[in-house]
């Protein structure tokens, strides 16, 4: 089985860790940070025949779920059932979360991650020795920081949850004496303290007018691709043409990204873009209809139905709980957890902004947050009756819907695999030209996943996406005399420089030769044709000054 990446967002990240995107191998990956991508980087001068950036991934999600199992183990009491929970246990794991594994994607390792660093802070003893308090201590703070400079934001939003269920552990556990008041104020005072040293490392990494002034860019092109939209151009020409925006240059952007070309592209056009349509907030009904939806959304299975069975079993156990021994403690702190799931899950759908590797990030978070407050929870016989239907229900569940699903995503995989060689033997005829640039289309490169090999010597660029503007691909442009690609004429007499297409009847090369048409007068003559093994073939082009 192959394993590959969710979106191409890792692929551009692995494309710059290796050293396709430069030149060489660079450690900013613009949405990672230092302590993430440097290291990569190392690894990648040392030898790029490896894929690093896959194995890193894979590796802090195996470290991850070797430590949530042992966990569960140490919780059961006779040796007897040690190994029969510790195989079911790692069976529906893997099961619930084979996508995780199967299907890589930065944002939900991030969150994978930084979710261990949570359950890993609620299972701390406060009341342990010093030697192993302190080991704790570094433990949650190294996943706390590979989350950070994984993906930033992704780590944020678990705030609600670490919050939640700290607090709760603290209500319960706290305020017996001044030590455990201090060790629990320790922890977060670390946690605190990691991500400021992240975020200064960071900031010093991507420091200099170049990456402030791409950053700044990034988040533009970011509000009007993934939030706004493109107003439509006859209904607001007047304000297009007030930012120097033809109607060729509209369809340029709007339906093939021209961002790399486009002079009329930046801050603050986008801003103005931005301003014309503008995505409000979703009413509060929709917001209803679209949280009970996007909770039973296929694409979420198995992971939605093993959580919603889990949060079934841990409240019957804390009612129990609270009826039958009066203790309060299990419910609060359930409560609490419930409380930052919904307002998150409710701002994250009013905003209109849900993808998949987003409600993922929150399951696993929810799933880890209540397998740490089960662990922390005592147990009379009635409550591990219950414990164990919950479990018998969550492994069938899991296996009915989990099987199935995890046959469709090694199908999934299959077809990304076999798809995606035609980007690989792409990248070979460019490393076999090592002189010329390749400038590909946008709308070209929907069947792209993981790199399996490091195609050295390939110099390429994308001409829409979010990389336009970094300074990591102007240094590849800038090898090869383009030092400005807004400069259309430093492009177009440029003899090393081609245009690549994918051979379809909606991405071709016309689109391009309107843009330039409205500056000079130009000629295309195509150069190349590349056929690959899979049937997705490529137009290679020069376009030049007549």
């Amino acid at each position: 089985m192959s394993i590959e990446f969710l979106t191409n967002d890792d692929l551009i990240m692995q494309m710059i860790a290796n050293g396709l995107v430069s030149g060489q191998p660079d450690g900013h990956l613009v949405y990672s940070g230092f302590f993430w991508g440097w290291p990569m980087s190392l690894l990648y001068k040392i030898t790029g025949s490896v894929d690093w950036y896959s194995l890193a991934q894979l590796f802090w999600f195996v470290l991850g779920s070797v430590i949530v199992v042992y966990k569960v183990i140490k919780k059961v009491q006779k040796p007897a059932y040690k190994i029969l929970t510790g195989t079911l246990f790692t069976s529906i794991w893997v099961i619930t979360l084979f996508r995780c594994f199967a299907q890589l994607q930065f944002t939900v390792t991030a969150a994978f991650v930084g979710s261990v660093a949570v359950f890993y802070a609620l299972l701390i003893d406060i009341s342990e020795d010093k030697k192993n308090w302190i080991r704790d201590l570094i433990l949650v703070s190294i996943f706390v920081l590979i989350s950070y400079n994984i993906r930033n934001m992704a780590l944020l939003m678990l705030v609600p949850f670490a919050g939640a269920g700290w607090f709760g552990k603290w209500i319960t556990n706290g305020f017996k004496d001044k030590q455990t008041n201090i060790r629990f104020v320790t922890l977060g005072v670390c946690i605190i303290a990691t991500l400021l040293v992240s975020e200064v490392c960071n900031r010093a990494y991507y420091s200099g007018d170049d990456w402030d002034k791409y950053l700044s860019f990034n988040k533009q092109t970011e509000n009007v691709f993934d939030y706004s939209g493109f107003a439509d151009y006859n209904q607001n020409k007047e304000t297009y043409e007030s930012i120097g925006m033809s109607e060729v240059d509209y369809e340029a952007i709007a339906y093939y990204d021209l961002q790399l070309l486009m002079e009329d592209i930046n801050e603050e056009t986008l801003k103005t873009i931005y301003e014309m349509n503008p995505k409000g907030a979703t009413p509060i009904g929709q917001v209803v209809k679209n949280f009970i939806g996007r909770n039973l959304s296929y694409t979420d299975r198995p992971i939605n139905l093993v959580v919603y069975l889990l949060w079934i079993t841990s409240a019957i156990i804390a009612v129990i709980k609270l009826i039958k021994d009066m203790k309060p403690y299990l419910i609060i702190e359930l409560a609490l957890v419930f409380a930052a799931r919904m307002a998150l899950w409710l701002y994250l759908i009013y905003v209109g902004r849900l993808p998949d590797r987003i409600t993922w990030s929150l399951y696993i978070a929810e799933l880890m947050a209540l397998i740490a407050i089960l662990i922390n929870a005592e147990y009379s016989k009635t409550h591990r009756r219950v414990l164990l239907v919950g479990a018998v229900l969550i492994i069938a569940i899991g296996c009915y819907v989990g099987i199935p699903k995890a046959g469709k995503i090694i199908g999934d995989n299959k077809a990304r695999n076999y798809y995606s060689t035609s980007f690989e033997q792409l990248l070979d005829y460019a490393a076999k030209n090592p002189e010329n640039i390749y400038l590909l289309d946008a709308n070209s490169l929907a069947n792209v996943s993981r790199l399996k090999n490091p195609h050295d010597g390939a110099s390429i660029a994308f001409l829409g996406g979010w990389l336009p503007g970094c300074p990591v691909e102007q240094e590849q442009l800038s090898k090869h005399g383009i030092d400005n690609p807004k400069d259309h004429l430093n492009v177009l007499n440029n003899e090393n420089v081609y245009f690549v297409f994918k051979d379809s009847d909606i991405t071709n090369e016309d689109y391009l030769l309107n843009f330039y048409s409205q500056y000079t007068d130009v000629a295309c003559e195509k150069a190349d044709y590349l056929t690959t093994d899979c049937g997705i073939n490529f137009n290679i082009f020069r376009i030049y000054e007549n």
